[in-house]
């Protein structure tokens, strides 16, 4: 018998063996080619969800005041200013929707195209911005609230019965929709005229004329001296960042315009409150004072924040609010709105709280008609 020749039998082998090796081979490259891909794509995700963030950066950096006050509850507006195109391709767009009375979602949105074999990339992403009226207005909760002692000199007027609208101003001048937002925040349009704490500061109003809802507010809220170093959730060296003016020492408070437009720039321009056909009307500053300051003479509107003392000569008026770390010295001054003082306030003039004058001054003054972040975890997922 003859034995069988296993000649041959090698190259079947090799064969087989190449054969595996080029199947795993393949399939190594698949995976690595799948990979690179998917890197490439997490990349893409990655400029997608950047670029929708900035985006949303792009819309609170942009943000007008003016235009988004006349967005109505419940509508989304397109903020065409946080829109374009980045290099690479990626678009990006915003949006805000008016969630409440001052509050916005405001939403980015990016998008890369479909490139080759990587597929078409897509992120949203959102957060809620809130304007700090509400917050800054319940601060204002009475005509003159005071953390420590409050004199009224005989002939003084301090009154929290509601003025309504300021002289020589039409009720369009006053905010829309004020009426709701006064019911929403307080429930009635009359204020306290006084408001001090239950211990440690007292009340003198001799021959002095004091009326509101209460005239006289004891253990206020709001009343404590480490409230008087804030403009609602703004701390004073967030105003000193934002305020449109810086004053010192003393100013003389006079309306100004250059070819029928208001001089912002002007000294001691804070708007021309009694005129409401002045060009100035409109104009409402936030103004900051970082020491004592001393206001000897004119008529002006503004968030009057003072790092100090704070004196109003005889014959000055002011329309809208002053808050002051010090005290207050309304020495024959005329104010209509509300007033903080932290240590302590005389009055030898009017004060006289003015739910419109208020209201206006909150919505006209464009530093605080920016949006604020609503806390430290503010981003929300979009969809």
């Amino acid at each position: 018998m003859t034995p069988c020749s296993r000649d041959g039998f090698g190259l079947p082998a090799v064969l087989a063996v190449l054969a595996v090796s080029a199947v795993a081979a393949l399939g190594a490259l698949r995976v690595g080619l799948q990979r690179a891909l998917d890197a490439r794509d997490a990349i893409r995700l990655v400029r997608a969800q950047s670029a929708a963030e900035s985006a949303v950066r792009a819309a609170l950096a942009w943000w007008d005041a003016d235009s988004m006050r006349a967005v109505p509850p419940g509508a989304t507006v397109s903020l065409a200013p946080a829109a374009g195109s980045l290099f690479g391709g990626v678009a990006y767009s915003a949006t805000a929707e008016r969630a409440g009375l001052n509050r916005f979602l405001v939403r980015g949105e990016a998008s890369l195209a479909a490139a080759g074999a990587n597929a078409a990339i897509a992120s949203a992403i959102a957060l809620i911005a809130m304007i700090p009226t509400d917050e800054i207005w319940m601060d204002f909760h009475s005509a003159l609230a005071s953390g420590g002692d409050v004199t009224l000199t005989a002939g003084a007027i301090v009154s929290g019965t509601d003025s309504g609208v300021p002289p020589g101003w039409s009720p369009a001048d006053c905010p829309p929709g004020l009426a709701a937002m006064v019911a929403a925040l307080f429930g009635t349009p009359d204020r306290p005229g006084v408001a001090i704490p239950a211990t440690g500061a007292s009340l003198t109003a001799t021959g002095a004329t004091l009326s509101g809802l209460p005239p006289l507010l004891t253990g206020a809220p709001a009343t404590d001296t480490a409230d008087f170093v804030r403009l609602g959730p703004l701390p004073f060296s967030d105003v000193a960042v934002i305020a449109d003016r810086v004053e010192v020492g003393t100013v003389n408070l006079a309306p100004s315009a250059i070819a029928g437009s208001c001089d912002i720039r002007a000294p001691g321009n804070w708007g021309a409150p009694a005129d409401p056909t002045h060009p100035c009307f409109r104009f409402v500053p936030v103004v900051h004072a970082p020491a004592d300051l001393e206001i000897a003479s004119g008529t002006g509107q503004a968030v009057l924040v003072v790092d100090g003392d704070l004196t109003l000569r005889a014959g000055v008026s002011f329309t809208g609010l002053i808050l002051v770390r010090g005290r207050i010295d309304l020495d024959g001054a005329a104010v209509i709105g509300a007033v903080r003082a932290g240590e302590g306030a005389r009055v030898a003039g009017a004060l006289r709280y003015s739910g419109c004058a208020v209201g206006r001054t909150l919505q006209r003054a464009r530093a605080l008609g920016r949006p604020y972040r609503t806390g430290d975890r503010f981003w929300l997922p979009a969809f």
